[in-house]
């Protein structure tokens, strides 16, 4: 029957050792079968520990490395990177670029529809004051029953499309019937503007969008020399000037010129 001894000095063998309990160790010859116990033990244990070693980490040739490959793919890994970095650099600069060109579009088309509305307004003030001015005159001549709206345009159309402008709105270019009215539109302009007369169906023959006929009163521009207004000049326009247009005092000009106008309702 086998027992065990303690006492073995190996630190990778189990301090008790195997032996015969009916034998003397002092025996040469059992001390030597106790030697041999511990010479295959000692093997079996290292092949334990080495096979354990293996499942762990796998194939040993799997544990063998340089240090030159590890630095090999770090410099690898790094260049990889440094070569990404432009694209990605070019892709935020194209998108910060597109974002700025938009944001500028934007900013153009908000101030653009300021300007027109500020425009707008300052068109609807100056007719408010307008018509308040006229309705007070009109008011203080004893004429307030005939009183007159007008409308001071901030575009420049050509003779014909201003007439067709003030038709569409529910009026008509304006007709002077005298010196009131003549004085008080004059008054409010500081460039030339259409008003409701022409000649274009007879040469010299003057009349009204409303088809009367130009009588009474008229405030053409007279010179101290040369001929005075209406003068039919034809340098600029072989058709010559059929239409009038109001400033200080009345002028025929092209009727294909542009020029702010004069509606009235």
């Amino acid at each position: 029957m086998l027992v065990t001894q303690e006492g073995s000095a190996d630190p990778y063998l189990p301090q008790k050792v195997f032996t015969d309990q009916n034998s003397d160790v002092s025996d040469p010859g059992k001390g030597q079968l106790t030697r041999t116990y511990l010479r295959k033990f000692s093997q079996i244990r290292i092949v334990m520990l080495v096979t354990q070693d293996r499942y762990a980490y796998g194939n040993s040739d799997d544990l063998d490395w340089d240090p030159k490959d590890t630095a090999d793919a770090s410099e690898h890994t790094f260049s990889s990177r440094k070569e990404k970095d432009p694209s990605c650099k070019a892709v935020l600069l194209a998108v910060l670029s597109i974002s700025l060109l938009v944001a500028l579009c934007v900013l153009g088309i908000l101030y653009s529809k300021l300007l027109r509305s500020s425009d707008l307004l300052k068109e609807q003030s100056r007719n408010a004051a307008v018509d308040i001015e006229i309705q007070e005159q009109n008011a203080t001549d004893g004429t307030f029953g005939r009183r007159k709206y007008y409308y001071f345009s901030s575009e420049k159309l050509n003779w014909m499309e201003s007439r067709d402008y003030c038709m569409k709105t529910g009026g008509q270019l304006v007709t002077i019937t005298g010196k009131d009215d003549q004085n008080n539109l004059a008054s409010k302009l500081n460039e030339p503007h259409w008003i409701g007369l022409h000649d274009l169906y007879t040469e010299g023959h003057w009349m009204w969008v409303d088809n009367t006929t130009l009588s009474g009163e008229a405030f053409w521009h007279k010179r101290t020399t040369g001929l005075s207004e209406p003068d039919n000049w034809t340098q600029e326009d072989s058709d010559g000037e059929d239409c009038a247009c109001l400033e200080s005092e009345w002028f025929d000009a092209s009727c294909s010129q542009l020029k702010m106008f004069i509606c009235e309702k």
